[in-house]
């Protein structure tokens, strides 16, 4: 059976690095970097508890922020 907690580990080691938001190359909501994580690897191969403690582990730190998104609408002339 793989440990996938190892896996998981240094996949996130390896390819991503702690940043703020604003610096970021590649920005993630929560929602997003878990459907990249486990399009990556088995839905429910670790608890939401391990993959927190990898996280904290590797000092990724929880940032919110709301993002503004205006709509433009095309004039009728």
């Amino acid at each position: 059976m793989f440990d996938y907690y190892d896996l998981i580990l240094k996949f996130i080691k390896t390819n991503f690095e702690p940043t703020y938001p604003d610096l970021a190359n590649l920005k993630f909501t929560t929602d997003e970097f878990l459907e990249f994580l486990f399009l990556s690897f088995p839905n429910d191969c670790i608890s939401d508890y391990e993959l927190n403690e990898i996280l904290l582990s590797l000092d990724f730190e929880r940032f919110t922020y709301t993002v503004e998104k205006i709509s433009i609408e095309k004039s009728k002339d």
